[in-house]
């Protein structure tokens, strides 16, 4: 599918996404970490009342999950429809089924080019989620109820889970190149 030199591009730029994503998640972890060492050292008795800043922190958790379904699928689909319209410019075919070299070497520039919009968009997708993970634990330090330290601990799972693999980002790729392709054909 791609040449060596394709396949090091791809997996450089999924390297880069790998260590931001782990950053993000890494970075929330430890200040969790952080938050139950100081808690469990200091004075951590629980404040009587209405634990308000965790539900306001379930409140924001539950918009910013649902932002997190459409806002980086929409930047996905604008690099897409970027990609078509500099097909439809540029006169290039609109199958990538030939294969002639110099179809090769456009998939492979496309790919690159998707490569970066898995970038942003699991970028924005995982931000989404680690502002929403600050605030919870936040939340907890300052009222420590314990389904804020729940709701945290999964939050950071989530941002784990944005940590992609080669083959999903190439499997990513190659549904975008699909649908980039069926969107010409269509004249979408």
């Amino acid at each position: 599918m791609y040449n060596e030199s394709q396949r090091a591009d791809l997996s450089g730029n999924v390297r880069t996404i790998q260590i931001i994503t782990a950053g993000l998640t890494a970075g929330a972890a430890f200040f969790l970490v952080f938050v139950l060492v100081i808690g469990a050292v200091g004075d951590a008795a629980k404040p009587a009342g209405t634990p308000i800043i965790t539900y306001i922190a379930i409140g924001f958790s539950v918009v910013q999950l649902g932002l997190r379904q459409f806002v980086p699928d929409s930047v996905a689909a604008a690099s897409r429809r970027r990609l078509v319209d500099e097909r439809r410019q540029s006169g290039r075919p609109a199958r990538y089924a030939n294969a002639a070299n110099a179809e090769i070497v456009d998939r492979a520039t496309d790919a690159i080019s998707l490569c970066q919009a898995f970038k942003v968009k699991t970028i924005i997708s995982a931000a989404l989620i680690e502002g929403v993970t600050f605030f919870t634990i936040i939340a907890y330090m300052i009222e420590h109820w314990w389904p804020g330290l729940a709701l945290a601990i999964a939050l950071i799972c989530g941002l784990a889970l944005h940590i992609p693999t080669p083959s999903r980002v190439e499997h990513w790729v190659e549904d975008q190149l699909r649908l980039a392709e069926q969107e010409v054909q269509l004249g979408g």
